[in-house]
């Protein structure tokens, strides 16, 4: 690889969507600052993007709502890499923020530059993506991987035809993309692809080829449904590398939220630093009538009081359980109080939440932050949202 291409490589993280699928937890959240086994999921990807060497800076496209993103990592010392926030302005989709950053910092971005989506779960070789760029003269490159498309599908209520979470490309054996389909029907993938393969929502591009992709008039400029397939039927060369062994996992569901945590809790997804993700748990108060079942997640001040039982669970900071509350298979989050005899299964409270003795919240409820649950009356339930999804066996698909 050049060396004066190494050098100087800038980065982009793509912060600030809507979320609304996510609701309620992303209503006084951005999704990029939800807790994954108590660490901001921006955490694991900058921590990642810092460990490649290849980045100089990373420019985030917002600073989160409330400023939330900018708060906990302020210019990025604690990250290994510098930091650099937009202006907040309206959302323009992923390709029109990253041309207005184009607008703001030309020289930054003078030269092929990282893309990456801030809110996923993303393990890769971020030097092999530059270098594969490289060798193939290519003007965009994809990073592609290779999960079950049935697995993730898009929530849409329009059709009865199930569609794949995911973007899909045509690789051809020379590692050139010669198709892209965002979000296709589940059945046409593969009556209509030979090789197909996964957008991992991580890109290197040419900032020249971005620029001359026509920008939709009215409406949202994004790279799956406009610059992509522009530029393939356009003749620029678009180069796809698969991320294997790496993977990448999309938390774009309050269902993926919730079984992804439990199933890297268990093994099933590896986390490089997995035995160091919550030290906090060293710092938790754990009666000793209590019940924990591993695995299980503490965080800082957490407390588990007499004859309760904790089975499966993540406990996000100083979340108090009182005595012989049941939590099972649940993800509670900071400072939400669960009272005596009180039982959780397979849901997810919001920080600050209040659940009265004897409560019981059944299997599939989301309740978002600052809610009461329980008790002679129910007091500040901003927003409770059930419907998780539960294999035949009662476990998390």
């Amino acid at each position: 690889m050049p060396e004066q291409t190494a050098v100087g490589l800038s980065g982009i993280i793509l912060t600030g969507g809507l979320a609304t699928r996510m609701r309620p937890l992303s209503l006084d959240c951005s999704k990029s600052m939800l807790p994954f086994l108590g660490r901001p999921l921006l955490a694991y990807l900058l921590r990642d993007i810092s460990s490649s060497g290849l980045i100089r800076k990373v420019l985030l496209t917002h600073p989160g709502k409330n400023d939330d993103i900018r708060r906990y990592f302020g210019d990025g010392a604690d990250c290994g890499v510098p930091l650099e926030y937009c202006a907040s302005r309206r959302w323009s989709g992923t390709a029109g923020a990253v041309l207005s950053l184009l607008a703001e910092s030309p020289q930054a971005l003078s030269s092929p530059f990282l893309v990456v989506y801030g809110d996923s779960l993303l393990r890769m070789n971020y030097r092999a993506l530059l270098d594969f760029h490289i060798e193939n003269d290519a003007s965009m490159t994809i990073a592609c991987h290779r999960p079950r498309f049935d697995a993730f599908l898009f929530e849409d209520n329009s059709s009865d035809r199930q569609r794949t979470n995911f973007g899909i490309a045509e690789l051809g054996p020379n590692g050139l993309v010669t198709r892209f389909e965002e979000k296709p029907c589940l059945n046409t993938i593969t009556t209509s692809f030979i090789n197909p393969v996964a957008n991992a929502a991580v890109y290197v591009i040419d900032p020249r080829a971005l620029q001359a992709v026509p920008r939709p008039e009215n409406s949202t400029f994004d790279f799956a449904y406009h610059v992509i397939p522009w530029l393939i039927e356009n003749g620029e060369r678009v180069a796809g590398l698969d991320i294997d062994p790496g993977f990448r996992v999309d938390i774009g569901t309050l269902p993926h939220y919730l079984s992804l945590q439990l199933e890297t809790l268990r093994g099933n997804v590896q986390m490089h630093d997995a035995g160091e993700i919550f030290p906090g748990s060293q710092r938790a108060i754990i009666d000793s009538s209590a019940t924990l079942v591993p695995p299980f997640v503490l965080g800082n001040g957490a407390e588990i009081r007499g004859g309760a039982v904790l089975e499966s669970s993540i406990l996000g900071d100083r979340v108090v359980i009182e005595s012989g509350a049941h939590i099972r298979e649940s993800v509670i989050l900071a400072d939400a109080v669960v009272g005596a005899r009180a039982v959780i299964d397979g849901s997810i409270l919001g920080p600050h939440t209040q659940i009265s003795s004897g409560a019981i919240v059944p299997r599939g409820t989301v309740i978002s932050a600052w809610s009461r649950i329980g008790g002679p009356e129910l007091l500040l339930v901003k927003d409770v949202v059930r419907g998780l999804i539960f294999d035949d066996s009662g476990g998390l698909k």
